[in-house]
């Protein structure tokens, strides 16, 4: 896990386009998320439980992590290990691997401090498309689609002025969910 935060360059970075008073959540192009990623806070899975076999009964719901993110799944919240090359290896790893966290349709994150900008980290799902709902810190919500890359990284990244409250997991096309999860990055500043 990495805390590195710089408001200027997440600032200077949500400058670079124009941002109408009307849209509140807003999704990063991959230009401006590849300037901003490494001055973001990160959560990852690396020091979750992995399922025994057969898979235990899950993980804890709702599942907070630094006591700045909270996950929530209508089912079971899982963790698990994507390998090469279908997750990159999370270099925390020691078995070369990538601890994912899986969230079904119904599933959200929440954050405590509403940041302005979220990136997440979708490996482990091959091309299919996904769709989220983003509520900003006014309530409002903005469905965003993505698409997953075939033994690939999508990041997705969004934003919003009044901050990101929470994203839940419309739906996960092809395979019907979860949604598999890498990390969570998301800027400090607080709302």
């Amino acid at each position: 896990m990495k805390t590195k935060t710089s408001l200027a360059a997440i600032t200077t970075a949500l400058t670079l386009w124009v941002w109408p008073a009307p849209a509140q959540v807003r999704v990063l192009n991959d230009h401006v998320v590849a300037r901003i990623l490494d001055q973001l806070n990160e959560v990852d899975f690396e020091d979750l439980p992995l399922p025994g076999l057969p898979p235990g009964p899950g993980l804890p719901s709702p599942l907070t992590l630094q006591e700045k993110v909270t996950f929530h799944d209508p089912a079971t919240l899982r963790s698990g290990l994507c390998s090469s090359p279908t997750c990159e290896a999370d270099p925390d790893n020691p078995q070369g691997g990538n601890i994912v966290l899986s969230l079904n349709p119904g599933g959200n994150i929440s954050f405590a401090h509403k940041p302005s900008v979220v990136v997440l980290d979708v490996q482990g799902i091959g091309d299919n498309p996904f769709v989220l709902v983003v509520a900003d810190g006014r309530g409002q919500s903005k469905t965003v689609a993505s698409q997953g890359k075939l033994l690939g990284v999508t990041l997705l990244g969004i934003a919003a002025h009044s901050g990101i409250a929470s994203v839940e997991v419309d739906s996960v096309g092809g395979t019907g969910g979860p949604l598999v999860l890498t990390r969570v990055l998301f800027s400090e500043d607080v709302r």
